[in-house]
């Protein structure tokens, strides 16, 4: 059992955990309430944090993490109060996207609450109006996210996504 403790620098970073996921490197990514995220590995038996206090090209936009999710390509995907963020595990660099073309980001989209990568590539984003795909193709950290929102879901609180063995995505709200 992991636990905060603010005498100990590589403990968990916050005690509310919102969000879990296991990347295929053998680290475990948690996201916490408003302590950002952690991030343990095994073979060192301690956390990295990342906040919105950190080193300004590794800060997150926002501290109250709601989703993770990653690709096989070792990209990190956080959804925050304040949008998405995008973990470049190679450079720890980190990107806030500010815009994704085709999907709105007002003040409500831009709390996530779910992500989903999928087999074909597409990151699934849930927020607090909708759901948007983005394609995750070439992706880096200069180059403008571009995706498509699902009409169908306009309005609605996504909270949870998942696939499906044919392929299909699955939207609770």
């Amino acid at each position: 059992v992991f636990t905060y403790d603010p005498d100990n620098p590589d403990s968990l970073s916050g005690n509310y955990v919102r969000a879990l996921w296991a990347d295929n490197r053998g680290k475990v990514w948690v996201g916490t309430d408003d302590n950002g995220v952690a991030v343990y590995t095994s073979k060192d038996n301690k956390f990295r944090h990342y906040t919105q206090i950190t080193a300004a090209d590794q800060r997150l936009s926002h501290n109250n993490i709601r989703a993770l999710t990653g690709d096989n390509a070792g990209h990190i995907f956080v959804g925050t109060n304040n949008g998405l963020d995008i973990i470049f595990t190679e450079t720890g660099l980190i990107k806030s996207v500010e815009d994704i073309q085709g999907c709105p980001l007002t003040d409500v989209h831009k709390r996530i609450r779910s992500l989903y990568w999928d087999s074909a590539g597409i990151l699934w984003v849930g927020s607090g109006k909708g759901l948007c795909g983005i394609s995750t193709a070439n992706l880096d950290e200069q180059t403008p996210l571009k995706g498509k929102h699902v009409e169908a879901l306009n309005g609605y609180v996504v909270f949870s996504l998942f696939q499906d063995q044919q392929g299909r995505m699955l939207a609770g709200s």
